[in-house]
């Protein structure tokens, strides 16, 4: 058997139905593809990432408060911040 496709995990990710993106190199931005893809080796592919959730004022808040004691990742704190706020009600 010879050598798998350089993008073989993202062509069959995109044939079950994954949104797929992708960039030239004198491209700064991810481009979505309306199309089928040409699956051209010189060009970077991905699948497209989930939007990032949108913060409340207040998570970004108590999210840099409790970060700044440095426990956790920025990743974490913003959890551990809407939970804090969901258990008090806040939104």
């Amino acid at each position: 058997m010879g050598k798998p496709h350089k993008h073989a995990e993202l062509i069959k990710a995109w044939a079950d139905g994954a949104e797929i993106q992708f960039k030239f190199e004198h491209l700064a931005e991810w481009q979505t593809l309306n199309d089928v893809p040409r699956w051209d080796e010189r060009i970077e592919y991905r699948i497209k990432p989930e939007p990032e959730p949108e913060r409340s004022k207040d998570t970004e808040l108590l999210a840099n408060l409790i970060r700044s004691f440095g426990y956790t990742t920025w990743g974490q704190s913003y959890e551990l911040a809407t939970a804090i706020l969901q258990k008090v009600g806040a939104k």
